[in-house]
């Protein structure tokens, strides 16, 4: 590592508790209404474990039980909510390093990674927030309460 990286890395770890705090509080405040919605969940963690947040707040749609896809839903959520993505989650197994001859792997095994079709098929990534914008969070809120109270339309997108 090149010493200025490490200086700003070092820098960063400092705040590192606290930025997750602020993080964590946000996702609450969506998720808690969020998750109210018809067919809409988080990740479940054991007891002894905590998210924490680097690439976007992941929830799980089951898009079959809505109605609609999660290509309309993600079209119709663009305009009010600004980021709202989907992603593939690619299966260990279906990785060039662990399909070739050096690893020896559990993950080789495609019935090693069971959920992962699950995964990729009904997940979808709101973004974090790094800062206190309750304001914000309300209208992503409002937003997919609006596209839930509207889903025969937008299966028709």
């Amino acid at each position: 590592m090149h010493p200025l990286a490490a200086a700003i890395a070092r820098q960063q770890l400092q705040r590192l508790d606290s930025l997750n705090q602020l993080i964590e509080k946000n996702v609450k405040a969506m998720n808690q209404h969020l998750t109210q919605l018809e067919a809409v969940t988080e990740p479940r963690l054991r007891p002894d474990q905590k998210r924490v947040y680097y690439n976007g707040n992941m929830l799980f749609i089951d898009f079959k039980k809505l109605g609609l896809s999660r290509d309309s839903l993600v079209k119709a959520s663009k305009p009010k909510a600004s980021r709202s993505a989907s992603g593939i989650i690619r299966a260990a197994q279906a990785q060039d390093l662990f399909r070739s001859q050096m690893v020896a792997s559990p993950a080789s095994n495609p019935a090693a990674m069971p959920g992962n079709d699950y995964v990729n098929g009904n997940h979808i990534f709101l973004p974090v927030f790094y800062a206190d914008v309750p304001d914000l969070i309300a209208q992503y809120v409002k937003a997919f309460q609006k596209v839930w109270a509207h889903r025969p339309e937008v299966a028709k997108l």
